[in-house]
Formats: C-alpha cells, structure tokens, sequence
C-alpha cells in the first residue's frame, strides 16, 4: 500500500512540472562581443538575459506562435532597441532601432545542465 502511495504521488509531481519545464525555452546567443544565455519563460511571462557581468529581464510586448516555434517581441533595457527573439527551429534574437535591423545574433538551444 506505501509503495503504491509512493508511485502515485511520483507520477502527480511528473505531471505537474511536465507542464513548467515545457513552458522555458533557453538558447546560447552570441554577438560580436560575447556569448550570453537567453531564457523565455512562457509560464512567467519574462525574457532574461544573462552574461558574465550581466543580468537583466526585457520588457515582453508581444507572443506569437507561427506555428514554426514563438516569436517574442519587446523592448531591452535602458531606452536601448526592440529585440526580435525567434524561438522556433532557427533561433535567433534581432535587435530593431527606428524599424531597422541593426544586429542579428545567432543562437542555439541550451543544453540542459548536468547534474
């Protein structure tokens, strides 16, 4: 009776966080300057990104499924440019001023860590 308590409850936890693990999409991106890791949070609504030295969340103003993956779109940070970040098969983030694309990065999907 324990062990089939235990196996339910299991089987609960993988169905919950099922759903919160699906829900990030991390990639490593990399400009002229560095390398840095780009994370969307589908469940909390935030874009991150991270480099050595470097911390900071972008303002999210819009989703878009095209069916080929997400399309996050929204503003960076300090008055800086749009960002254009193609979450699908191609991964990249573009970064838009005065409706031009002024910078391209890169990307590809982040490794799960290793524990």
């Amino acid at each position: 009776m324990i062990l089939l308590k235990t196996i339910l409850f299991l089987l609960v936890l993988v169905f919950i966080s099922g759903p919160v693990l699906a829900a990030q999409s991390k990639m490593i991106c990399k400009n002229p300057g560095r390398s840095y890791l780009a994370t969307f949070d589908e469940t909390a609504n935030t874009f991150r990104v991270q480099a050595a030295g470097a911390d900071n969340f972008y303002q999210i103003e819009r989703v878009e499924n095209t069916g080929n993956g997400l399309i996050v779109r929204g503003k960076t940070i300090k008055g800086g440019p749009d960002f254009v970040a193609h979450l699908g098969e191609k991964k990249s983030i573009e970064f838009i001023d005065d409706g031009q694309v002024i910078q391209t990065d890169l990307c590809k999907q982040a490794r799960p860590a290793v524990k």
